[in-house]
Formats: C-alpha cells, sequence, structure tokens
C-alpha cells in the first residue's frame, strides 16, 4: 500500500489560495455600485410633489439641490436621517432638499415621518420612476447638485456624515 505524503506548505498555500478566491468573490458582488449618475454628471430634471403638497422642481435652477433616497425599512436609511435633518437645520434656507421614497406606500411613509419629526421636505416615488433615473440599485442614496452638476453622491457603502455634508453645504451656498 502507497502512502500518500501532504506537503504542509502545500496545504499552506492552497488555504491562502482559497482565501484570496473567496475575497474576490465576496467583492465581485458589488462591482457595479448601481450608479447611473456620476459626480460631474447633468442631474436629470424632474419634479415630485411633498407630502405638504408642494412641487419641487429638481435640480433647483437658484441654490444647491441635496436629493435623498431612501426606504423607511432600511437600516441604513434609518441612519442617515438624522443626518440630512440635521443638515436641513442648517441650510435648509439656502439649500434646497428633498426626501424620496424608493417604493414604499404613502402611509408608511407620512407615518415614519410624524413618527420621527423629520421637518425636511419628503416625497412619495411609488413606481420607483425618478429613482431610476439616478441608479440601479442600492440605497440610501444622497446627491448634491450645484448648476444641475452632481457635485457629490453617496450610497449605502460610504453614506453622508455630517462633517462632510457641512463642508460640501458650506462650500456650495458661498
Amino acid at each position: 500500500m502507497k502512502k500518500t505524503v501532504i506537503n504542509r506548505n502545500g496545504i499552506a498555500y492552497f488555504l491562502m489560495l482559497l482565501m484570496v478566491v473567496l475575497a474576490a468573490c465576496e467583492n465581485d458582488s458589488r462591482t457595479d455600485s448601481g450608479d447611473i449618475i456620476k459626480v460631474g454628471d447633468r442631474c436629470p430634471r424632474f419634479q415630485v410633489t411633498d407630502f405638504n403638497l408642494v412641487a419641487h422642481d429638481m435640480p433647483d435652477k437658484e441654490k444647491p439641490s441635496l436629493i435623498f433616497f431612501f426606504s423607511t425599512d432600511c437600516s441604513d436609511c434609518q441612519k442617515q436621517f438624522p443626518v440630512i435633518q440635521k443638515l436641513f437645520d442648517k441650510y435648509g434656507n439656502d439649500v434646497h432638499f428633498i426626501g424620496i421614497s424608493r417604493c414604499e406606500s404613502s402611509a408608511v411613509i407620512e407615518s415614519y415621518i410624524r413618527k420621527h419629526k423629520y421637518t425636511f421636505p419628503i416625497a412619495h416615488n411609488g413606481q420607483n420612476i425618478v429613482y431610476g433615473m439616478f441608479a440601479r440599485q442600492y440605497i440610501p442614496r444622497v446627491y448634491i447638485v450645484k448648476n444641475n452638476i452632481v457635485n457629490y453622491t453617496t450610497n449605502d457603502i460610504d453614506p453622508l456624515t455630517f462633517g462632510t455634508g457641512d463642508c460640501l453645504l458650506e462650500a456650495l451656498t458661498k
């Protein structure tokens, strides 16, 4: 009977190669950022009506715009809401803010807004039409636009922080 001798260096090499392959496979699942609109692109024009029945023509021609796509049941979106609210509290007179639900019922969105006392304008986008102009997948997404050009965009992997938003909006409102 012939014995097979296993080389320890061969096993170590095989395990390292397996880890590299598995890591590459995991990274491949997010090689598509889902972006349609990127920094430097012209922002698509659209109109939405918020829950106070105010029509928003976006992006605003006279001042910077912050566009926030979300779903109320998305945990990353829930973390982004207070950041957007804080930015709205500071820049609401100088920046046109709009939050747009990706695909939820009006009742769900209104209940969430009331429960958390968010005051920035929020609109319902029941058929995902507006979101589809910007991206194919992943939320939350934030776009900051000035003069119809996207200056900043972020998604669920790299959410907008108050510090980053504050610096960007401060620069764009001067």
